[in-house]
Protein backbone atom coordinates (compact mmCIF):
# COMPACT_ATOMS: atom_id res chain seq x y z
CA UNK A 1 0.00 0.00 0.00
CA UNK A 2 2.69 2.45 0.76
CA UNK A 3 3.80 2.38 -2.88
CA UNK A 4 0.46 2.96 -3.99
CA UNK A 5 0.22 5.96 -1.86
CA UNK A 6 4.06 7.24 -2.89
CA UNK A 7 2.63 7.04 -6.73
CA UNK A 8 -0.35 9.56 -5.46
CA UNK A 9 2.06 11.46 -3.89
CA UNK A 10 4.07 11.76 -7.32
CA UNK A 11 0.78 12.84 -9.29
CA UNK A 12 -0.10 15.12 -6.73
CA UNK A 13 3.39 16.90 -6.92
CA UNK A 14 3.22 16.62 -10.84
CA UNK A 15 0.13 18.19 -10.54
CA UNK A 16 0.77 20.95 -8.37
CA UNK A 17 4.15 21.78 -10.04
CA UNK A 18 2.76 21.72 -14.16
CA UNK A 19 -0.21 24.36 -12.41
CA UNK A 20 2.27 26.56 -10.77
CA UNK A 21 4.02 26.29 -13.80
CA UNK A 22 1.16 27.01 -16.30
CA UNK A 23 0.28 29.95 -14.20
CA UNK A 24 3.24 31.72 -13.48
CA UNK A 25 4.03 31.62 -16.88
CA UNK A 26 0.57 32.48 -18.51
CA UNK A 27 0.71 35.85 -15.63
CA UNK A 28 4.56 36.45 -17.40
CA UNK A 29 3.33 36.29 -20.75
CA UNK A 30 0.52 38.80 -20.23
CA UNK A 31 3.14 41.22 -18.39
CA UNK A 32 5.24 43.31 -21.34
CA UNK A 33 8.47 43.95 -18.89
CA UNK A 34 9.49 40.31 -18.50
CA UNK A 35 9.03 39.11 -21.96
CA UNK A 36 7.54 35.77 -20.98
CA UNK A 37 10.83 34.77 -18.90
CA UNK A 38 11.16 30.90 -18.57
CA UNK A 39 13.04 31.01 -15.01
CA UNK A 40 10.02 32.42 -12.58
CA UNK A 41 7.63 29.68 -13.71
CA UNK A 42 10.44 26.86 -13.44
CA UNK A 43 11.20 28.63 -10.30
CA UNK A 44 7.14 28.35 -8.91
CA UNK A 45 7.14 24.80 -10.47
CA UNK A 46 10.65 23.94 -8.40
CA UNK A 47 9.23 25.71 -4.93
CA UNK A 48 5.67 23.43 -6.05
CA UNK A 49 7.60 20.41 -5.46
CA UNK A 50 9.70 21.18 -2.64
CA UNK A 51 6.95 21.98 -0.38
CA UNK A 52 4.42 18.96 -1.93
CA UNK A 53 7.38 16.46 -0.95
CA UNK A 54 8.06 18.10 2.77
CA UNK A 55 4.24 17.58 3.19
CA UNK A 56 4.57 13.80 1.73
CA UNK A 57 7.34 13.46 3.96
CA UNK A 58 5.35 14.73 7.00
CA UNK A 59 2.24 12.51 6.21
CA UNK A 60 4.13 9.60 6.06
CA UNK A 61 5.59 10.10 9.02
CA UNK A 62 2.26 10.67 10.57
CA UNK A 63 2.85 14.18 11.43
CA UNK A 64 0.46 15.72 9.78
CA UNK A 65 -2.99 15.68 11.85
CA UNK A 66 -4.84 13.00 10.80
CA UNK A 67 -2.61 11.31 8.58
CA UNK A 68 -2.21 8.35 10.90
CA UNK A 69 -5.91 7.95 10.66
CA UNK A 70 -5.99 8.30 6.77
CA UNK A 71 -3.22 5.94 6.61
CA UNK A 72 -4.85 3.35 8.88
CA UNK A 73 -8.07 2.90 6.50
CA UNK A 74 -5.49 2.14 3.55
CA UNK A 75 -6.63 5.74 1.91
CA UNK A 76 -3.57 5.97 -0.86
CA UNK A 77 -5.54 8.87 -2.20
CA UNK A 78 -4.80 11.12 0.66
CA UNK A 79 -0.85 11.49 -0.23
CA UNK A 80 -2.26 12.78 -3.81
CA UNK A 81 -4.33 15.17 -1.77
CA UNK A 82 -2.15 16.58 0.59
CA UNK A 83 1.14 16.89 -1.72
CA UNK A 84 -1.07 18.66 -3.95
CA UNK A 85 -2.85 21.08 -1.89
CA UNK A 86 0.75 21.63 -0.38
CA UNK A 87 2.01 22.19 -3.53
CA UNK A 88 -0.85 24.33 -4.67
CA UNK A 89 -0.49 26.77 -1.66
CA UNK A 90 2.89 27.94 -3.06
CA UNK A 91 1.18 29.59 -5.70
CA UNK A 92 0.18 32.84 -2.85
CA UNK A 93 3.89 33.49 -2.69
CA UNK A 94 5.72 32.65 -6.12
CA UNK A 95 2.75 34.47 -7.65
CA UNK A 96 3.06 38.00 -6.07
CA UNK A 97 3.88 40.68 -8.52
CA UNK A 98 6.58 43.11 -7.72
CA UNK A 99 6.05 46.37 -7.10
CA UNK A 100 8.57 48.52 -8.64
CA UNK A 101 8.63 52.18 -8.07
Amino acid sequence: MAFIAFIFGMAGTASAGGIAFAVRRRRDKRDAASNGALVPALSAALWAAVVAWIAYLLYAVGWLPGATVLQARNYAWAAGMVTFIAGALTMFWTGKRKMER
